[in-house]
């Protein structure tokens, strides 16, 4: 093949992952954060960062999940969260910004790599899954 690899906007892309409805800020008591200090989908969508958590704290403990984006250190990561239960952390330009598209020369690698922690705690004890 010859010339760039292009790879265009789409909101999906990167790592998503969804949640049942105990996970979701709309039907429970459920948060979705990134590192950036956003809170739930109105502090988060469309926010650069560089890891997203959703977590539901209840009287029995807390439990939840954090991705944190790993990759070219040039790509910039940005929060698709949606308040139903949804996080995406995609690495192309937000929705109507330029330029809309990673291109990727002959010879040069894009890696995009996440690191996935799921944590419960009950009764002072936290448990990696």
């Amino acid at each position: 093949m010859k010339g760039p690899i292009l790879l265009g906007h789409q909101e999906e892309m990167g790592l998503g992952v969804r949640f049942s409805n105990e996970f979701t800020p709309n039907k429970s008591t459920a948060n979705i954060s990134n590192s950036e200090g956003g809170l739930n989908e109105k502090g988060t969508w469309g926010k650069i960062a560089t890891s997203w958590a959703n977590s539901l704290i209840s009287p029995s403990g807390s439990s939840g999940i954090k991705i944190k984006a790993k990759s070219n250190p040039e790509l910039k990561f940005w929060g698709h969260t949606r308040d139903y239960g949804l996080i995406v952390a995609n690495p192309t330009s937000l929705p109507n910004q330029k330029p809309d598209v990673i291109q990727i020369e002959s010879g040069q690698k894009l890696k995009l790599q996440f690191e996935i922690l799921l944590y419960s705690e009950y009764k002072g004890k936290i448990e990696n899954l």
